[in-house]
């Protein structure tokens, strides 16, 4: 029988810098770089979460409508570049990366819906059956509120297990599966289940195990595992701060079960550890200069057939953390999951850089989109762009010096279907009449487009004397603790997001948020103000108005800001 197990390549992480693809000597774990995150938060069916707080270092963003995030470049650890995500409803996230210096890190990340699964009374205890397997077995007068008292009354308990099979796994797990033992040292971890458990009062507050208890913990032994489960494994917390699972106890294995205890609530994993060894290296599409931007790359061990997966970055690139002694089947898979390359690669004992592997195609169903795009009097946009849609394909490309664009992409569905367009000049601030194509075909030359038409959405504003302008933008419009309004873009290299509670009415009121540029606002901001003077009432209705203020930035130092923006509403 075929044991799984979900091991450290989930925390492969990429490298934008071609120099550091190349070079021979590894970065040391505390060792510092410069490093950009963006990228999508979705739920559990795979839709986009809009509002979430993604954080990392001392910058902070919130997800449009399509649940898109970017945060500007910040300093940190090589080995420990930690990201942060959380949103009212959902478990908080945290995972901390392997990055190179330069790198423009692009991760989607799964966050898990906080449902109500039991509810008992404190005062008798009581067990409760988690969907998947687990249970909880809570002693009497066992819970207390989070400063410590006795409490007595109604537990709501919100749980969820995470199947250590699922191959989805490494999208929604807590952390990356580096632990730190209780030496004191840093292992890869293989799992064998995982479940988060958070308590509240009937009031909302917080409740945990009060100290003195223990709540018994049953896990399941999962079908595929049951041959080659140990014993007795040991039990790791999750530290959301430190992106860590901490070794805390044990677990026995006791016919299809582990049982044990924990003494706190978080996230608890059932894991053995390992030794860990850093793997890296760089695919080339067609010839060695043209990097392979988003193949999918899937390592299966030998010994036992587990698997899982990282993408390589805009420059090809990949880089993480393997089990030290395995052998593994290296395979590349296109965007529709054909595997288009595969070799047998390792053992591995110390770090280790694959030389680089050049691949003759990407895979079928490939969709190439071209035109040029000129202005009023028939010039190239030299300073211009496009945003192509096809499906849930969202595609953007910057014209060259003569105005000429070109961009690529893989369908995995062949149906027939209608693909738009619609381009800007962000010199003369205009945008071209939408453009509509058939797919397929899949090569689509749109020709000429003219861009000469007024801006319908944008963010113009001066930031510290220096201006600035964001075409497409997008707004949101979030009913908690009252009705909050978001605006953000982040075409180009820079970012900016304001948000405030307006009731979804007009007048003036202040930034509850706001980020702009490469400056750490200090957050909450302190006097900016907006005044909107269009509200949305409904999804596609235009919110208009203006904003600006003096705000000081994480080290105290003044900045001013002024500007305008009209944005239609996404959700």
């Amino acid at each position: 029988m075929q044991r799984f197990k979900t091991y450290l390549l989930s925390a492969l992480v990429l490298s934008v810098a071609f120099t550091a693809c190349l070079k021979d000597n590894f970065l040391t774990p505390a060792q510092t770089v410069e490093v950009a995150f963006a990228g999508r938060v979705i739920d559990d069916n795979g839709q986009p979460i809009a509002g979430a707080h993604v954080r990392a270092g001392g910058d902070l963003s919130v997800t449009d409508d399509n649940g898109v995030f970017r945060l500007k470049e910040l300093r940190l650890e090589a080995r420990n570049a930690k990201l942060f995500v959380n949103k009212i409803g959902y478990y908080d996230f945290s995972r901390a990366y392997f990055v190179e210096n330069g790198s423009f890190q692009n991760v989607t990340i799964q966050l898990m819906k906080k449902e109500q699964t039991a509810s008992f009374n404190a005062a008798a205890g009581g067990v409760i059956e988690v969907p998947g397997g687990p249970k909880l077995i809570f002693p009497a007068n066992a819970i207390s509120t989070e400063n410590g008292q006795s409490y007595s009354g109604g537990v709501r308990v919100y749980a969820r297990y995470l199947d250590p099979t699922d191959p989805n796994l490494n999208l929604y797990m807590p952390g990356d599966l580096r632990g730190i033992d209780a030496d004191g040292q840093e292992r890869a971890l293989m799992t064998y289940g995982m479940i988060g458990v958070e308590l509240e009062g009937n009031g909302g507050q917080v409740l945990n195990i009060a100290s003195g208890s223990s709540v018994e913990l049953h896990m399941p032994v999962a079908s595929a595992q049951a041959a080659g489960a140990p014993d007795r494994i040991p039990l790791w917390h999750y530290d959301l701060q430190q992106a860590r699972w901490i070794e805390e106890g044990f677990v026995e294995k006791s016919g299809n079960e582990f049982i044990g205890k924990v003494s706190h609530f978080s996230f608890w994993n059932v894991d053995v550890s390992f030794s860990l060894v850093e793997l890296s290296g760089k695919v080339y599409l067609g010839d060695s200069t043209n990097a392979f931007s988003g193949a999918k790359i899937r390592l299966t061990m030998t010994s036992d057939s587990t698997s899982a997966y990282a993408t390589t970055d805009a420059m090809g690139c990949y880089k993480g953390g393997v089990p030290a002694g395995e052998t593994f089947l290296m395979e590349i898979l296109d965007a529709c999951g054909e595997v288009i390359f595969s070799q047998t690669i390792g053992p591995f004992n110390e770090d280790t850089m694959l030389p680089p592997i050049v691949l003759t195609s990407a895979g079928s169903n490939q969709l190439s989109v071209s035109g040029t795009l000129l202005d009023c009097d028939g010039m190239p946009v030299s300073n211009g762009y496009v945003k192509v849609s096809v499906e849930n394909l969202i595609l953007t490309a910057f014209t060259d010096n003569t105005g000429a664009f070109s961009l690529q992409a893989v369908r995995c569905d062949t149906a027939a279907v209608e693909g738009k367009a619609i381009a800007f000049d962000l010199d003369k601030l205009l945008q071209s009449d939408e453009q509509t194509f058939n797919v397929p075909p899949d090569s689509i030359a749109l020709g000429d487009i003219t861009v000469c038409d007024t801006l319908n959405e944008f963010i113009i504003y001066t930031l510290d004397n220096q201006d600035f302008v964001k075409v497409d933008p997008s707004c949101g419009v979030i009913d908690s603790f009252g009705i909050h309004t978001f605006i953000t873009a982040f075409n180009g290299q820079d970012v900016i997001t304001l948000s405030f509670n307006n009731n979804n009415q007009t007048g003036t009121f202040p930034l509850s948020n706001f980020w702009a540029g490469q400056i750490n606002v200090a957050q909450p901001p302190s006097g900016i103000f907006t005044t909107v003077t269009t509200a949305p009432a409904n999804v596609g209705d235009v919110i208009e108005g203006e904003f600006s203020g003096t705000f000081l930035d994480f080290f105290g130092a003044p900045h001013t800001v002024q500007g305008t923006y009209r944005v239609v509403r996404d959700w």
